[in-house]
């Protein structure tokens, strides 16, 4: 529900006029904003203070095939 289509959903809901159906909007965008925190923790580089070449190497290193 998120990305591109958000703003789409997100009016759709606004435009319904029922507040619960707001609410529910807004849980379930809550809940995925929390699996992606929980994903972030499992999968997110430690990149903090660190130049970009330290995170990755560069894709001009890598020698041709």
């Amino acid at each position: 529900m998120g990305g591109l289509s958000g703003p789409a959903v997100f009016g759709a809901l606004i435009e319904s006029g029922e507040r619960g159906d707001i609410l529910w909007g807004y849980i379930i965008g809550g809940g995925l904003m929390v699996l992606a925190a929980a994903v972030e923790i499992f999968l997110g580089v430690s990149a903090e203070r660190r130049p970009l070449e330290e995170v990755a190497v560069p894709l001009s290193c890598v020698p041709p095939h």
